[in-house]
């Protein structure tokens, strides 16, 4: 690559067409304009981190971008970002427009005073190794649950072999429904909290957040304003929100999604967050998430927590199994900034969910 060939420049709103463009054929997949300000003019954090490359024609060719979030480190709110969109049309891989565009784009969120940058990749793909030769550190890997409600049919979908799956059906549909009976048996829930399902992120939100910000020293700030916007304003997508309310108080929400995965209806588990003592009350919704997703004819529940998550005994103990299968995601994180609260991240317990990845 040399740069009297192409040139590089902070990207504007105006560019979104020939982004989308980019981005469309880049992924194979159709996101749509109104999808595009949502996450990045129409987010909480008003500002615009993209560094896009152009050719001598002026088209678009690469594209980087890091989309600004308030984060919680330890208690503390501070600017961070998430890299999303990493891109590089097909005719010019391997020239060294990843590196280019995402060291500039760093360069862009530093001034923008972002501290903090996170990251969900697969670890097979060369952005995910690209990441790491730019500095990026591995958090601990992801632990991926679920929760079988139509075991015969998962495995008919999903065991590969006819003999092994005709011989395992019946007896392993038994054990699993006795196991996860047993293992409901075991939860603790409380009686006096009651699961209503809502459209609206109130301020009673802001008041939970401000009880649960300090469960965890890294993550995401979730207050009223940003749960709003990610799954209540988000376009295209439909999740169902639950919240718990505990002697007049909320106590927790948790967040759910359908969505079809080879021929299974699949229901995810986005989202949970609860005040302390948070088993009670987390059993309580995902009791409640794991039902309302049966009447609505799941084949299986899943979700997907950071190893070291404080809610994975919750769910281990609500009747959710680990998955047996390698996780390839994992999340990177990176510091830029230079604010003194923000130390050695990659060593910090951090919780992110199915939530905080891409919508797409």
């Amino acid at each position: 690559m040399t740069t009297s060939e192409f040139s590089f420049r902070q990207g504007t709103e105006a560019d979104a067409p020939e982004i989308l463009k980019l981005f469309n054929l880049a992924f194979g997949k159709s996101r749509t304009l109104q999808q595009w300000r949502w996450r990045f003019t129409n987010s909480p954090v008003k500002k615009l981190i993209v560094v896009v490359a152009l050719d001598k024609a002026g088209r678009i060719i690469a594209h980087h971008a890091l989309h600004p979030v308030w984060m919680v480190y330890r208690g503390e709110r501070v600017l961070g970002a998430q890299s999303v969109d990493a891109m590089v049309h097909s005719d010019f891989r391997g020239r060294g427009f990843f590196t280019e565009t995402a060291r500039r784009c760093e360069e862009l969120a530093k001034a923008q005073g972002v501290q903090l940058l996170y990251a969900f990749q697969d670890t097979d793909s060369h952005s995910y190794r690209g990441f790491i030769s730019l500095g990026w550190q591995n958090l601990p890997e992801f632990s991926r649950l679920f929760y079988l409600l139509n075991p015969g049919k998962v495995l008919r979908v999903r065991a590969s072999n006819p003999v092994k799956r005709f011989l395992l059906t019946a007896p392993f549909s038994i054990y699993l429904r006795w196991k996860q009976r047993r293992r409901g048996l075991r939860a603790s829930r409380s009686v006096s909290v009651e699961v209503t399902e809502i459209n609206e992120f109130d301020s009673s939100f802001d008041a939970l957040w401000q009880e649960c910000k300090n469960q965890f020293p890294s993550g995401i700030w979730k207050d009223s304003e940003y749960l709003q916007w990610r799954y209540k304003e988000v376009p295209g997508a439909n999740y169902t929100v639950l919240k718990a309310t505990e002697s007049g108080k909320t106590a927790g929400f948790i967040v759910t999604y359908s969505t079809t995965d080879r021929g299974l209806k699949v229901g995810l588990i986005v989202d949970l967050l609860c005040r302390e003592p948070v088993a009670p009350i987390a059993t309580a919704l995902i009791e409640v998430a794991v039902s309302l997703l049966r009447s609505e004819s799941a084949d299986l529940v899943q979700t997907v927590l950071l190893r070291g998550s404080s809610y994975l005994t919750v769910f281990r103990s609500s009747g959710f199994f680990h998955r047996f299968l390698r996780e390839r995601n994992r999340v990177i994180v990176k510091r830029i900034g230079t604010a003194s609260c923000v130390k050695s991240i990659a060593d910090e317990k951090w919780h992110l969910v199915d939530g905080d990845r891409d919508i797409e």
